[in-house]
C-alpha cells in the first residue's frame, strides 16, 4: 500500500496514488471549476483560477506542503473559499482526515468543490472569532487568507487559540511587499493588488511573536520546477534549482510567500 505522502511529479498534471488508485488533481480541479463555471458563468474570480497556469500552480504548492499534515484528524481550512485546497486533501486522504471549512461566503456558494471537499463548513459572522473549541484542530491550512483579515496579528491569535500544540500553520500566497506583479496591478492596472504585503522576515517575525516557529519559508514559485518537468525530468534536482535561483534570482520579486509554523507552548 502507497503512503498518503507519495507524491510523483510527472510533466503535467501531477499525478498522487493512494491505494494503488491514481488521482490525477490536475483533472480533479479542472472539472471543478468547469462545472463551477456552469452555475457561475461571471465568476471573474472562478475564471481566473480556472486557467491551466493557476491550477498547475495549486498543484505545486499542494505538492510542496502535503507533508507537513497530519496522517489522522481534524484540519481546518481557514478562509477557504471555494476550498481547492480541501478538494485536494480529500482526494489524497480520502475519509483519514476530517476537514472543516470557513469563511464568509454562504454556504451553497460553491456547491461543487464543497461537495468533492466533503468539508464542514462554517459561515463567520466576525472579523476575528472562528466557531471552535481551543486545541482544536491538527493543522491549519492558511491560502490567501492572512492578507485579507482585517486584523491580521488578532487573527493569528485565534488561529494558535484552536490549534492543538506542536501543530502545523500553513501558510501559502501571502503577497510579497517586493512582488513586481503588485507592482504592475497597483501601479498600472490599478486593481486588483492587494493592500497589504508582507517581507519575508516581517511575517516570520510576527509568527514568532502570536505563538507559532517558523520551521520553512521562502518564495511561493516553482518556475524552474515546472521548466524541469516540461522537459521530462521525472524528480527535481534541488542542488541544480538552487544554483539556477542564484543565477537568476526571480524569486526576490515573486508575488507570494509560502510558510509553515509550529504552535508553540514556549519559544
Amino acid at each position: 500500500m502507497k503512503s498518503h505522502r507519495t507524491l510523483l511529479p510527472t510533466r503535467f498534471p501531477i499525478q498522487t496514488r493512494i491505494n494503488k488508485n491514481p488521482v490525477d488533481l490536475f483533472d480533479l480541479l479542472h472539472g471543478l471549476y468547469d462545472e463551477e463555471l456552469k452555475s457561475h458563468p461571471e465568476n471573474s474570480y472562478l475564471r481566473q483560477h480556472s486557467s491551466p497556469g493557476n491550477i498547475n500552480n495549486q498543484i505545486y504548492t499542494f505538492a510542496w506542503y502535503l507533508r507537513f499534515l497530519p496522517e489522522h484528524g481534524k484540519i481546518l481550512d481557514w478562509g477557504c473559499n471555494h476550498a481547492p485546497d480541501s478538494c485536494m486533501v480529500r482526494a489524497v486522504f480520502g475519509d483519514d482526515l476530517e476537514i472543516h471549512g470557513c469563511d464568509f461566503r454562504e454556504p451553497d456558494t460553491f456547491k461543487e468543490f464543497d461537495k468533492a471537499a466533503r468539508l464542514s463548513y462554517q459561515k463567520l459572522s466576525d472579523n476575528v472569532h472562528l466557531p471552535y473549541e481551543d486545541n482544536t484542530f491538527d493543522a491549519v491550512i492558511a491560502s490567501g487568507a492572512l492578507e485579507h483579515a482585517v486584523f491580521d496579528y488578532k487573527s493569528l491569535e485565534e488561529l494558535y487559540r484552536v490549534m492543538k500544540p506542536e501543530c502545523k500553520l500553513i501558510i501559502t500566497y501571502l503577497p510579497n511587499r517586493l512582488s513586481y506583479y503588485e507592482w504592475i496591478k497597483e501601479n498600472i492596472s490599478k486593481k486588483d493588488f492587494h493592500p497589504r504585503r508582507y517581507g519575508l522576515k516581517e511575517i516570520k517575525k510576527m509568527l514568532k511573536h502570536n505563538g507559532f516557529l517558523p520551521i520553512e519559508g521562502s518564495a511561493q514559485i516553482f518556475l524552474w520546477e515546472q521548466k524541469l518537468a516540461a522537459l521530462g525530468f521525472k524528480k527535481n534536482n534541488k542542488f541544480f534549482i538552487k544554483f539556477l535561483c542564484f543565477l537568476f534570482p526571480v524569486h526576490l520579486i515573486s508575488g507570494c510567500f509560502k510558510l509553515v509554523a509550529v504552535k508553540k507552548d514556549s519559544m
